[in-house]
């Protein structure tokens, strides 16, 4: 049984209709799997039985948001620099203003691509060529546009690998394959 109590998605009933399971909206039910569309607690995830499941854990926001993730990517670039060349210049708005305000001067060509922190599915992303289109106030992760990037028939694209977690401790993690590939409607243009 699946409980969607808590999810606006209409697609998740429909799979789990699909995949034969009865759904509930009654979080007192021996439910097997519940979905939330937004974080867990750890007071909730905490009193799961040892059979449920949900699609969040507690804290999975230092990866999913991006302020987050670019923090501990920055950390993990101080240490592996190599190995993490192909991440570009990251600053994170309001805290780092001063250093991104130094870079427009010295790089009047240059185009920063603005992504609110705690955005998805593309909402809010902006791209500029000029401090002025910034609220000193305002909370983005701010990164240098990759002039050059790789095309597919003329088009960007990104891969994705999906990882599903099972089990926290001890980790239990699975790879699928074969990942998807996401790609654009309309061929690339350099901004201008």
């Amino acid at each position: 049984m699946i409980n969607i109590a808590h999810t606006r998605y209409s697609v998740v009933k429909e799979a789990a209709k699909s995949l034969g399971y009865r759904i509930t909206k009654d979080d007192d039910k021996d439910w097997d799997i519940i979905w939330y569309d937004s974080a867990v607690t750890t007071e909730k995830y905490s009193k799961l039985e040892d059979f449920q499941r949900l699609n969040h854990y507690p804290g999975i926001y230092i990866l999913a948001r991006k302020n987050f993730l670019a923090i501990n990517i920055m950390k993990m670039r101080k240490i592996y620099d190599k190995e993490f060349k192909f991440i570009p210049n990251t600053w994170l708005l309001p805290c780092d203003w001063n250093t991104l305000s130094d870079q427009f001067p010295k790089k009047k060509n240059r185009t920063y691509i603005v992504k609110p922190e705690a955005s998805c599915q593309g909402k809010g992303i902006f791209l500029t060529k000029s401090l002025k289109s910034l609220k000193r106030d305002e909370r983005y992760v701010v990164q240098t546009y990759i002039s050059k990037p790789y095309l597919i028939d003329e088009l960007k694209f990104d891969l994705r690998v999906y990882v599903l977690i099972t089990n926290m401790n001890p980790l239990r993690a699975y790879i699928y394959k074969e990942g998807m590939a996401r790609f654009a409607t309309e061929k690339y243009k350099s901004p201008k």
